[in-house]
């Protein structure tokens, strides 16, 4: 790997830059039910829960989740609003697993505030190597 071949991203002249460590998971939440399906006192558990039920008939939720062991929420959420979940959850009588999945990484930010976003994840990882090699210090940040 060349430095030459980055230049144009980042070139190792100018002063200034860190690189953020970003610490940061993002959460599914899995809901379990008996092998034949959900009661109807958890499909309404889950109407008053989840967003993409909220506003939907009961009889529609009864039709997505009937005859399913489980359900797995689709959008990804962060620490707190997955530990509210499944607290919640847990008070309502359902049965859940959360699913961490490390959306973390480095990140090149200047000290006037501007990031370096490379959205190449491959061309990403190879700058970013660069400059851990050429000595640009790394901070921990933790992202909720």
């Amino acid at each position: 790997m060349s430095l030459d071949e980055y230049r144009y991203l980042w070139d190792g002249s100018q002063p200034g830059w860190t690189l953020h460590r970003v610490n940061q998971i993002d959460w599914t939440v899995t809901f379990h039910f008996d092998a034949t399906g959900p009661s109807a006192l958890e499909v309404s558990a889950m109407r008053t829960l989840l967003d993409c039920f909220r506003d939907l008939p009961m009889a529609a939720v009864w039709a997505q989740l009937r005859d399913r062991s489980s359900y797995t929420t689709t959008d990804s959420v962060g620490n707190l609003e997955m530990r509210w979940l499944v607290d919640a959850a847990d008070r309502a009588g359902l049965r859940t697993t959360p699913n961490p999945t490390d959306s973390g990484g480095l990140l090149p930010v200047h000290v006037d505030g501007h990031a370096l976003i490379i959205e190449d994840e491959k061309l990403a990882a190879e700058v970013m190597l660069l400059m851990l090699d050429a000595g640009v210090p790394a901070t921990d940040v933790h992202v909720d």
